[in-house]
Parts: structure tokens; C-alpha cells; sequence
């Protein structure tokens, strides 16, 4: 009757449990689609405005310029502002094929040696940071998982603009090799977030009451919470010991790793 909260009633015994049971598990998913889909237009929209509002506001202003200084900065503010529009609808993207467990492309790969591949281009593609970027881990041979390697990337660069958009001076990247998944922990030496707050700032569109939550989309924790869940394990936040966020990801190793 489309109420989506409605249950069946599942017997205690008999043929009919279990179907009564995939009838509630179908029916959940349906109404945990249905919400995500309205939160996602009813945001998305939200969000799009602010940016495109800009986009047009300087283009008029690229149109009525009489001089060439103008001209150009105008153009700069432009690109600026299409920049965000383009993060924007990259990241709502990344969220959806997260959320939709799309399929991921596991290999066996060196997470180590990832971790700092993926360090060192971060550190290029942002030289004018001023934070100091580390990385503590296992020897160069490093340790196997099995992963989606894009995945890990993206988690590893959202983890990185986050911590180094907050850190006073210091990122530190922590690579542990545990018994069935490696440990990949990225903490700054930022403000952090209250205890209270934590589990909220890895949500889709939810804004605290924090600076660090209203900086970027709003989008890149809850990325990161998607696509390692979709690998099996949950993220943890707590502080870390340089005093500001640790951001905990865990990855499974791949089978000859796993003791």
C-alpha cells in the first residue's frame, strides 16, 4: 500500500519463515533505496545551487568587463568556481558507487608501496602545503591485500585533503599489518572532533556544528566510509597521538598473507 516501513510477520518455525524473512530483508532495502535516492535529489539539489548561482554571477561579470586585468580575473574566479562544480559531482558520483556496491576489480597488490605511491603524488599535485607528510609502515616488500586499487587510492586521497586542510604541521600515514586485513590510518595534528560528533561526520550531507565539517562537499568521510565498507571492514574514527583525528580504514589481506 506503499508504506515502506511495513513488516510481515515471521512465524517461529515452518516453510513460510524464511520467506517471511527475505520479505523484510527485500522490504528494508526497498525503503533504504527509496530514502537514499530522496536525500540525494532533495542535496544534490541544495548544494548544486550555491556554485552554479556563482558560475553565472561571474561569467556576467566576464561579459561586462572593459579591460583585460578584469577580463582575466574574472576567468580565474571562473575556473575556481567550476572547479568545486566539477569536485561536487565527482564526489556525489564516488558516493553512489559506493553506496550501490558497484563492483570492484580486486587484484593482489602491495598496500605499502600504494600508500606511498599515492603520498608521493598527492605531495606533488599540492606543493604549496606547508604540512609535513609521513609515513609509518613495514619494509618495502610490504604486505599483499586484496583490494580495489582505485578504491584505495581515493580513500587514501580524501583521508589526505581532510587531514592536511586541518593539520597544524604534521600528516601521518600508520600502515599495520594485523591477522586478516591491514591496518591504514592517516591522523593530523589538527583540532580533531569531540567524541560526540565522530560517527556523524562519516554521514552523507550531515553538517556539524565543527569547522572541520563544513569545509569541501561534505562528501569526502562518507567516500571513504563507502568504499571501505565495501571491502568488508568499517571505519574507525578516534583521536589519534598526535592529538587531532585518526581516521582507521582496514583492508583484507589476500590469501597467502592471511594467517
Amino acid at each position: 500500500g506503499g508504506d515502506l516501513a511495513a513488516r510481515t510477520e515471521v512465524p517461529r518455525g515452518g516453510l513460510v519463515a524464511p520467506v517471511a524473512r527475505a520479505m523484510n530483508a527485500m522490504a528494508a532495502q526497498i525503503q533504504r533505496v527509496v530514502g537514499w535516492q530522496e536525500l540525494m535529489l532533495q542535496t544534490v539539489a541544495h548544494e548544486l545551487r550555491t556554485p552554479l548561482a556563482r558560475v553565472r554571477f561571474v561569467a556576467q561579470r566576464v561579459a561586462d568587463a572593459t579591460d583585460e586585468v578584469e577580463r582575466e580575473d574574472a576567468l580565474e574566479t571562473l575556473d575556481a568556481d567550476l572547479t568545486e562544480l566539477e569536485d561536487l559531482v565527482s564526489s556525489v558520483l564516488s558516493l553512489v558507487r559506493a553506496d550501490h556496491g558497484a563492483a570492484l576489480e580486486r587484484v593482489s597488490v602491495d598496500v605499502d608501496a600504494l600508500v606511498r605511491e599515492t603520498l608521493d603524488r598527492f605531495a606533488r599535485v599540492h606543493p604549496s602545503s606547508s604540512v609535513t607528510l609521513d609515513c609509518v609502515g613495514p619494509s618495502p616488500a610490504g604486505v599483499r591485500a586484496s583490494v580495489d586499487p582505485a578504491a584505495v587510492r581515493r580513500v587514501l586521497d580524501n583521508l589526505l585533503r581532510n587531514a592536511v586542510a586541518h593539520a597544524r604541521a604534521e600528516v601521518r600515514v600508520v600502515v599495520v599489518q594485523e591477522d586478516t586485513a591491514v591496518l591504514v590510518a592517516v591522523e593530523d595534528d589538527g583540532e580533531g572532533l569531540p567524541d560526540k560528533v565522530r560517527d556523524l561526520a562519516v554521514e552523507p550531507f550531515i553538517r556539524l556544528d565543527d569547522d572541520r565539517a563544513r569545509t569541501g562537499t561534505g562528501l569526502g568521510l562518507a567516500i571513504v566510509k563507502g568504499l571501505v565498507e565495501a571491502h568488508g571492514h568499517p571505519v574507525v574514527l578516534r583521536q589519534g597521538a598526535l592529538g587531532g583525528l585518526r581516521v582507521e580504514t582496514r583492508w583484507p589481506l589476500a590469501a597467502n598473507d592471511a594467517r
